[in-house]
């Protein structure tokens, strides 16, 4: 049973929106984007910081009410059949309690295909995309850098620092094409991302080990300095107009 739905896990300005664009561009089949973005547009907003049981503090911390919550619990049903009546998903996420946001997922894909990719990018690096959107509460970037990932153990990473969204793209384009996938129940384990690491740079089961574990995953890291436009919050502020080394995926 082949991939069904690729979740894309990292902070603001972290660049999952342009890897997503370049993703339907390379894969085969279609593919629907859908994420944060996506549920925060259509909740009705309260101001210019704040949307239906969600706030987003000065400092950038944002804060999830209850009344989100449910309208959250909602989507993912909603995300979850479309995959299952056939639908392929990219989902672009941002997991602000780590692994703890990642359990309700698993819980509503069930036995679908899944594949996990954390969408790592510098905490600088992150924040200076954020002063050049001009369009996000400073300080988000920073405070989400690390803590998405908090707990998180991904079937591939990617680093937007080191490589532009398309490289990003193929590289998870490689991997859905490339394995079969694992049903969600068989949860991504550190030896198993290692090995799939190792895979995606091309290295034979002899050079991995012969080599250091290090940290588990980051081998595979890839990634792109690019502005993401629409990606994270807040609510009322959200560009759709790609930016233009972004525009080779369409």
């Amino acid at each position: 049973m082949s991939i069904q739905v690729i979740v894309l896990n990292g902070g603001s300005s972290s660049g999952k929106s342009g890897i997503a664009r370049c993703l339907q561009a390379v894969l085969p089949d279609p593919w629907l984007t859908l994420g944060t973005d996506t549920l925060v547009e259509a909740a009705p907003s309260s101001g210019p910081t704040s949307a239906a049981g969600i706030e987003f503090r000065p400092d950038g911390e944002v804060i999830v009410g209850p009344e989100f919550r449910a309208l959250e619990a909602a989507w993912m049903t909603g995300i979850a059949a479309m995959a299952q009546a056939g639908a392929h998903i990219i989902l672009d996420e941002v997991f602000l309690s780590g692994s703890a946001s990642q359990q309700p997922w698993q819980n509503a894909f069930g036995p679908l295909p899944v594949l996990w990719v954390g969408v790592r990018c510098d905490r600088g690096v992150a924040a200076a995309r954020e002063i050049a959107r001009g369009d996000r509460v400073p300080g988000m970037a920073a405070s989400q850098a690390g803590l998405v990932h908090e707990g998180m153990v991904y079937d591939l990473e990617v680093d937007t620092g080191q490589a532009e969204a398309l490289e990003c793209a193929r590289i998870i384009a490689a991997h859905v094409e490339r394995e079969p996938a694992r049903a969600i129940t068989e949860a991504p384990t550190r030896a198993g991302a290692r090995e799939r690491a190792r895979e995606a740079k091309g290295e034979s089961v002899g050079q991995a080990e012969r080599e250091p574990a290090g940290d588990v995953g980051r081998e595979a890291t890839m990634g792109d300095g690019m502005q993401e436009p629409g990606e994270g919050f807040p609510p009322g502020q959200h560009p759709r107009q790609p930016a233009a080394q972004e525009m080779t995926c369409g």
